[in-house]
C-alpha cells in the first residue's frame, strides 16, 4: 500500500509537470512497497490494453484448443459418418441406374429376339409360299391348256351377250376347237426378301409373292414397338391373306374341272360312251400331318381333277364329235327319206355335207384307217376305227390321203371332197355307225358343239 506522504509526493509532481509543460500526464502510476521499500511502475492506457487483449487471445486460443482436444474424436466420427452417408447413397443411386440399365438391356434384347423370331417365321411362310410356285405354274398351265377359268371369271362372262361371244367355225359344227386363252383375275401384289436380299415375285399367272417390302436383314426399330409390331401384324395378316387366296384360286379350278368333266361325261353318257372311273384305292405308313398340308391337299385335289379331266377328254379325242367339214352346210340329214335316183322313199344312213370339190375332208375322232378305196356306191370312201365299237365313213372324196393301218387324230385331213360313187353332185357323205350299224351323226356333232361350249 501507498503511504500519504508518498500520494502528496506524486500530486506534487503531476501539479509540477503540469505547470512545467502545460498538458495533463494520462500514464498510470503503480507503486508497490515491500519491506520498507517502495517501486513505482507507470503504465499507458495504450499498452494496457494491448497487454489485455493479448491475455484474452491467449485465453480463447486455450480453451478453443481444449474444446478441440476435447471434441476432436467425435468431430472425425461424424466426418466419417457423413462421408460414408454420401457414399452409400452414391452406390445405391449408381445401383439403381445399373439396374435400370440391366431391365432396359435386358427388355431390348428380348424385344429384338422377338422381333428377330418375327422375322425367322415370316420368311419361312414366305419360302413356304415361294416354293409352292413351281407347282402352282405347272398346275395353272395345264388348267389353261384345257382353257378352265376361276368361278367367278366365268360367271362374268357367261353374263356377257351371246353376240359379244366368238363365232368361228369350229364352233358352228361342233369340233373341239382350243379353248379360250386361260384367265384368272389376278391377286394383290406380295413381296417378302429372303436372307439374301431377293425379293420372290409372281403374280397369279407367276405364283410367288410380291407388293410389301421387308429386308430380313433389316434391323427393326426397337424404340418403336407399337409400330413394329403393327407392321409385322400387317406382313403376317397378308400372307394370311395370299395363302387363302392360293387356296382359293386351286378350289376354283378344281370345281370348274370337276364341273366340265361331269358335263363331258354326261355328253358321252347319252351317246352311249362310258368313261371309265379309276380305282381310288390308297395306302400308305402313318406320318404326322404336315404344316403345308392344307395347299398341299388342294393342289392334289386339282391335279386329279385334271387329270381326270384329261381322262375325259382323251375320251371324246376318240368319239367322233367334231364336224368333217367345219361350217359346211347339210344338204340331206340322217333317216327316211326321197332317194334322189329312184325317187322313192329310202334309208339315208349318214349326213350330206355341201361342198366344193377339194375341200379338205378331216378325220371326225382320233383312230385307224380300215380302209381307203372305192366301195360300191360310196365311191372313193376312207373308214376310220374309233374306240368304244365306234367306226366313221367318209363316201364320195375325189382324193384319199391317208392309207389303210394309218393312225390319224381328230382334224387330221384324210380327202378332199368329190362326187365319186352314187352322187348327184359335190358334196361329203359322213356316217358314224356302232357296232356295225349306222346311228344318227346329228347326235354326235350336237354333243361335240355342246362340249366345245363348256
Amino acid at each position: 500500500m501507498s503511504s500519504p506522504r508518498a500520494d502528496s509526493g506524486a500530486q506534487t509532481g503531476l501539479d509540477t509537470g503540469r505547470q512545467i509543460f502545460g498538458k495533463r500526464n494520462n500514464l498510470s502510476t503503480i507503486t508497490i512497497e515491500r519491506h520498507g521499500k517502495s517501486r513505482r511502475y507507470k503504465f499507458s492506457a495504450l499498452g494496457v490494453s494491448v497487454i489485455f487483449s493479448v491475455f484474452a487471445m491467449f485465453l480463447v486460443g486455450y480453451f478453443s484448443a481444449t474444446a478441440y482436444l476435447v471434441l476432436r474424436d467425435d468431430l472425425i466420427g461424424m466426418t466419417h459418418a457423413r462421408n460414408a452417408r454420401l457414399l452409400h447413397e452414391y452406390e445405391d443411386r449408381i445401383a439403381g441406374l445399373r439396374a435400370n440399365l440391366d431391365r432396359i438391356t435386358s427388355r431390348q434384347l428380348l424385344d429384338q429376339q422377338a422381333i428377330e423370331a418375327k422375322v425367322a417365321e415370316l420368311i419361312k411362310r414366305q419360302e413356304m409360299l415361294g416354293s409352292r410356285s413351281s407347282k402352282i405354274s405347272g398346275l395353272m398351265e395345264k388348267a389353261a391348256a384345257h382353257g378352265l377359268q376361276t368361278p367367278n371369271k366365268s360367271s362374268e362372262e357367261s353374263k356377257k351377250p351371246a353376240a359379244s361371244q366368238p363365232d368361228t367355225t369350229e364352233q358352228k359344227t361342233g369340233s373341239l376347237a382350243p379353248a379360250p386363252g386361260f384367265k384368272v383375275a389376278s391377286m394383290l401384289d406380295f413381296q417378302l426378301r429372303g436372307a439374301s436380299g431377293d425379293p420372290i415375285a409372281g403374280s397369279v399367272d407367276n405364283p410367288g409373292i410380291t407388293g410389301v417390302n421387308m429386308a430380313a436383314n433389316s434391323s427393326p426399330d426397337i424404340t418403336n414397338l407399337a409400330s413394329t409390331h403393327m407392321t409385322f401384324a400387317n406382313v403376317g395378316t397378308r400372307i394370311k391373306q395370299l395363302d387363302q387366296e392360293q387356296r382359293i384360286l386351286l378350289e376354283g379350278l378344281r370345281l370348274a374341272a370337276l364341273s366340265r368333266t361331269e358335263k363331258i361325261s354326261l355328253a358321252l353318257a347319252k351317246l352311249g360312251v362310258k368313261v371309265p372311273v379309276e380305282d381310288g384305292a390308297t395306302g400308305g405308313p402313318l406320318l404326322p400331318p404336315q404344316p403345308d398340308e392344307g395347299f398341299e391337299k388342294a393342289a392334289l385335289a386339282l391335279d386329279q381333277s385334271l387329270t381326270a379331266l384329261d381322262t375325259v377328254l382323251e375320251h371324246v379325242r376318240k368319239v367322233p364329235t367334231s364336224s368333217p367339214l367345219p361350217g359346211a352346210p347339210v344338204s340331206s340329214a340322217y333317216g327316211n327319206r326321197i332317194d334322189p335316183f329312184l325317187k322313192t322313199r329310202a334309208m339315208h344312213s349318214g349326213i350330206d355335207f355341201r361342198a366344193k370339190t377339194g375341200t379338205p375332208v378331216k378325220a371326225s375322232a382320233s383312230g385307224t384307217v380300215v380302209s381307203a378305196g372305192y366301195n360300191g356306191g360310196y365311191g372313193l370312201v376312207v373308214v376310220i376305227k374309233h374306240a368304244n365299237g365306234l367306226s366313221t365313213r367318209y363316201a364320195h372324196l375325189s382324193r384319199a390321203l391317208v392309207k389303210d393301218g394309218q393312225k390319224v387324230e381328230a382334224g387330221t385331213i384324210i380327202g378332199k371332197v368329190g362326187s365319186t360313187g352314187r352322187s348327184t353332185g359335190p358334196h361329203l357323205h359322213f356316217e358314224i355307225r356302232r357296232n356295225g350299224k349306222p346311228t344318227n351323226p346329228s347326235k354326235f356333232l350336237m354333243a361335240g358343239r355342246s362340249i366345245a361350249g363348256l
